[in-house]
């Protein structure tokens, strides 16, 4: 009996640290619950409620910027034209702020918003 624990104890102890580890990056991704795209967003609404125009225009730019490099997990994950549909908001989005268009500019930020919500993008 002690021979055959013996010889079985390397394999469960493999299987109690893949378990502990899926266990660990599971609740550490779920805790997290930070798509970097949509706390962007959250920084240009705020600076465009407050009225801070310059400031708003440079957080849709970094907006973009930061869009340009995700990109690639909507176009993987989405639904079709949902990445270039996202893209379209972003510059319109840019051109509302650079208007100076609250209502509008805070309409489609949760438009936006409500798109990159449904992803887990890290």
């Amino acid at each position: 009996m002690n021979k055959i624990l013996l010889a079985r104890w390397p394999a469960a102890l493999l299987v109690i640290v893949l378990v502990s580890g899926l266990a660990w990056s599971y609740s550490a991704l779920k805790q997290s619950d930070r798509n970097p795209l949509t706390e962007q967003t959250l920084a240009v609404l705020k600076y465009v409620q407050a009225g801070e125009w310059t400031r708003a225009k440079t957080e849709v730019q970094e907006l973009r910027e930061l869009f340009h490099t995700k990109r690639w997990i909507l176009d993987l994950l989405g639904p079709n034209q949902s990445a270039s549909n996202t893209r379209i908001d972003i510059d319109v989005l840019a051109a509302l702020i650079q208007e100076e268009n609250a209502s509008e500019a805070k309409q489609l930020i949760a438009q936006i918003r409500a798109r990159l919500d449904d992803f887990v993008i890290i």
